[in-house]
């Protein structure tokens, strides 16, 4: 399993996550090659989350500190969880997220930190992390194990469907906002009626794609 349970046949949802556990939990989720070995002086080769730490630092999707630590046991918050997953998106699509959907809407946004921000719009536009209400985002708040099993789990779902041969974008850049398709730079929007689920496509030219409750073929801007 990706996030496993606590013990007593509970899996505790509103717990925290450690940085070292997220790291494992994203290892062994995406099971990422290191490109370079990196050492951080508050890990060690006796740890449980050693192998996850470092296979997941070496391959550029997470960061230590400054002065060379890791800090592992520290509970990780929502701008760093969204950092980690939309850095992970990006390195295993090759391609940059363009977040057309925002977080300025909330009310402390500006709050963030500059390196945060454009981390939080990108896994808000991916729908990864979700606001605590209708008014703040909450990026300092701590991303729980039930945040963890969701993001990851919706992570590993969008990075099956774009490894499916079923689409030929232009511009080879598909974007997904908050459960909503974006295709290419030249966009068009519509709605299509999938079973019981309305979807909004926004689309290019020469897209067709294979959706859970059947199949939509889009050539040209119109639909067959």
């Amino acid at each position: 399993g990706i996030v496993n349970g606590v013990g007593d046949g509970r899996f505790a949802p509103e717990m925290t996550v450690t940085r070292a556990d997220f790291a494992v939990i994203a290892d062994n989720a995406f099971q990422f090659d290191k490109k370079q070995d990196v050492e951080f002086s508050d890990v060690f080769y006796s740890d449980y989350y050693e192998t996850g730490v470092n296979n997941i630092a070496g391959a550029g999707i997470i960061n230590g500190y400054d002065d060379g630590t890791f800090k592992p046991k520290q509970v990780i918050n929502k701008q760093e969880a969204a950092a980690i997953l939309v850095r992970i998106y990006e390195n295993l699509t090759g391609k940059e997220v363009f977040a057309n959907l925002s977080a300025k809407e909330f009310s402390d946004y500006n709050n963030l930190a500059q390196w945060a921000r454009p981390y939080i719009d990108k896994a808000y536009f991916l729908g990864l992390i979700n606001p605590v209400n209708e008014n703040e985002i909450g990026a300092s708040e701590p991303f729980s194990r039930g945040d963890t099993a969701i993001a990851v789990s919706s992570l590993i779902m969008m990075l099956n469907d774009r490894q499916k041969p079923d689409f030929d974008a232009p511009n080879n850049i598909i974007q997904w906002n908050r459960g909503n398709i974006f295709v290419g730079d030249e966009t068009m929007g519509f709605t299509l009626e999938t079973g019981n689920d309305s979807v909004e496509y926004i689309v290019t030219d020469y897209y067709e794609k294979v959706i859970e409750r059947g199949v939509v073929h889009v050539r040209n801007g119109k639909v067959d």
